[in-house]
């Protein structure tokens, strides 16, 4: 197995130590949500009242996703995403806000 010359393994080495500051600057920042809420803005409509999200991933909750324009809108994969977290994570807001969004 041959070498890599020494430039280049610095510079391999300074990408992967960049890398990983970067991970856990952006883990650091983001980690307190997880202790966040719901807000009064629109999630009401996209989950707390919505029984359809709430159901979790079904067949009847994908043909709903992808045939309504509730809330004034068309966009089912945001509808699959949100009955995906749904159904993992419950009502827990800050767990759902951890995976998506």
């Amino acid at each position: 197995m041959t070498q890599l010359p020494s430039d280049k393994r610095q510079q391999i080495v300074r990408q992967a130590i960049i890398s990983l500051a970067l991970v856990i600057a952006t883990v650091c920042v983001y980690l307190p949500v997880r202790h966040y809420g719901f807000v009064d803005l629109d999630d009401n409509d996209y989950l707390t009242a919505n029984a359809h999200v709430q159901r979790g991933l079904t067949l009847r909750g994908l043909v709903w996703a992808f045939t309504t324009d509730y809330a004034a809108n068309w966009h089912p994969l945001t509808w699959v995403s949100h009955m995906l977290d749904w159904q993992l994570w419950g009502g827990r807001a800050g767990a759902q806000d951890t995976g998506s969004d």
